[in-house]
């Protein structure tokens, strides 16, 4: 049983492990339901460029804005992902320096709004921004 409250069973979910700090850039793992393997990320740049296309091709939670970019973007196939997890198992994965659950609920303002887990302290975050997100994982590591 985990010593906190938080929706686990949110289809878009996210444990961020983190293992490694180089000078201010953090770099690790993450986990999620619709894929068995870890997907590592090199900084926070990256992870955040990760989830948001992670949260894009499952549709949840959607958009409220559409991104400006230079580049064309791929369109989303519309078929959205099945799940190949209950998520019991993304859930026992540890990072080296830390471990946080994320729960986007929002993306509103072209940004996030959620709640950030960090697991070995139990203590839970809502964030409103993902600026506020790593400004919280800064904190921890």
């Amino acid at each position: 049983m985990l010593p906190f409250k938080m929706n686990l069973n949110a289809p878009n979910i996210v444990n961020i492990c983190v293992d490694r700090r180089e000078g201010e850039a953090r770099s690790g793992r993450l986990y999620c339901r619709y894929t068995k393997e870890e997907i590592p990320f090199q900084n926070e740049c990256h992870l955040l460029k990760i989830m948001d296309a992670f949260m894009d091709r499952i549709g949840y939670p959607q958009a409220s804005v559409k991104m400006r970019s230079y580049k064309k973007k791929e369109e989303p196939s519309g078929e959205i992902p099945g799940t190949v997890s209950d998520g019991e198992e993304i859930f026992q994965q540890r990072g080296t320096l830390a471990t946080f659950f994320i729960y986007v609920q929002y993306r509103q303002h072209a940004t996030w709004q959620g709640e950030a887990v960090w697991v070995e302290k139990g203590e839970i975050r809502k964030f409103r921004s993902d600026l506020e997100l790593l400004k919280l994982m800064d904190e921890a590591c």
